[in-house]
């Protein structure tokens, strides 16, 4: 995001706040402080969406079929992960 040849700074680079975003981007990246990490990610991102840089242009819906005996079927944050692991069973 901050480096020309990236997608999202040719994307961004026309927002009269980029270097703030840039600034706090790199705190971001070096501060061990998590109240001071939320607090940047939390603005960066609110910028970002009040400037509409990323409009959506599609989504994936998710579902799972599976027997009541296998009980509940988490979703990962990666679309195409199962977390096997979290799956307990269920009652027949």
């Amino acid at each position: 995001m901050r480096v020309p040849s990236h997608a999202d700074y040719q994307a961004q680079r026309g927002l009269p706040d980029k270097a703030l975003i840039d600034k706090e981007i790199s705190e971001v990246l070096t501060t061990g402080d998590e109240a001071q990490r939320r607090k940047l990610y939390h603005d960066v991102l609110t910028r970002l969406h009040q400037d509409a840089v990323y409009l959506p242009i599609s989504y994936v819906s998710l579902m799972s079929v599976a027997r009541q005996e296998v009980g509940e079927i988490p979703f990962a944050p990666v679309t195409s992960e199962i977390p096997f692991d979290q799956i307990t069973p269920g009652t027949p």
